[in-house]
């Protein structure tokens, strides 16, 4: 009955048992963890996946510069091809969709 006259120490008691709970796992987490392992400080954990991350970005993009020239001669190959062959395409207009038919 209290709890129906007073909301906002309904509200309080509710905010406090969820600090609890999350405290309560983050706890369970630290004691998870084995101070010996890689993955006790996950400020280590997290620098050495960017590491990782980044030196893979790195290659790759060193990997695609390399690619470039070939990619570009594809892609003006396939614009002439386009430009050259574009009158056996049939023609299309554009125009307002077409409503389906309910019959």
């Amino acid at each position: 009955m209290e709890d129906k006259d007073n909301p906002e120490q309904t509200l309080q008691k509710k905010h406090q048992l969820m600090l609890e709970r999350l405290s309560a796992r983050h706890h369970t987490q630290l004691e998870t963890l084995k101070p010996d392992s890689p993955d006790s400080s996950t400020t280590s954990v997290f620098l050495s996946r960017f590491n990782n991350s980044k030196k893979y970005i790195a290659a790759e993009i060193e990997s695609f510069a390399d690619r470039l020239p070939d990619i570009s001669a594809t892609i003006s190959d396939l614009e002439k091809f386009v430009a050259e062959n574009s009158y056996l395409l049939p023609s299309f207009k554009f125009g307002p969709p077409l409503k389906p038919s309910l019959t």
